[in-house]
């Protein structure tokens, strides 16, 4: 093995998160199971029950992927994934998918966003709002569950779903 081998195996392992029972997560989804996520005022008049945590995760409306070592790092880009000036921002272990389903639970006009309310959650990071459904997250100590977790109290938080009058 080289020297340059040997330097790619150390950046890989940095950034591993921890299997469940070796985080920190406060909390993890299964405890969140029943946790209702209200809807957005607009949605609500449609909506024909509520929508729990158990009922996102069923849709796979809510979801959580590892991203590969070699991808954990991006370009820098700003909160919403607009490429700004100088190097690298990372690592971001987890790609958090919040799918259409879940569109109708918070609002993009906000006053909070959901980016900022997941960044806001205990052990996140990082986070960048990567694509439409897409959001990368970085933390060294949460596990896949404890991101589903964070990512059900970002949804729950009325701030997502209310703009200042």
């Amino acid at each position: 093995m080289g020297i340059f081998d040997r330097f790619l195996s150390q950046s890989e392992a940095h950034g591993e998160p921890p299997e469940r029972g070796d985080c920190s997560c406060t909390e993890h989804v299964e405890d969140l199971l029943g946790l209702v996520i209200p809807y957005t005022a607009s949605a609500a008049e449609a909506a024909d029950a509520p929508v729990t945590v158990s009922d996102l995760l069923e849709w796979q409306a809510l979801d959580v992927r590892l991203n590969e070592p070699r991808s954990r790092w991006i370009d820098a880009v700003d909160d919403y994934g607009n490429p700004t000036p100088g190097g690298e921002d990372g690592p971001f272990q987890w790609s958090l998918w919040v799918g259409d389903e879940a569109r109708s639970h918070y609002d993009e006009h906000a006053d909070l966003q959901l980016v900022e309310s997941l960044r806001q959650r205990q052990g996140v990071e990082r986070v960048v709002w990567h694509d439409r459904e897409v959001f990368l997250v970085g933390t060294d100590g949460l596990c896949a569950s404890g991101v589903l977790a964070v990512a059900a109290r970002a949804l729950a938080d009325p701030r997502v779903r209310a703009a200042a009058d």
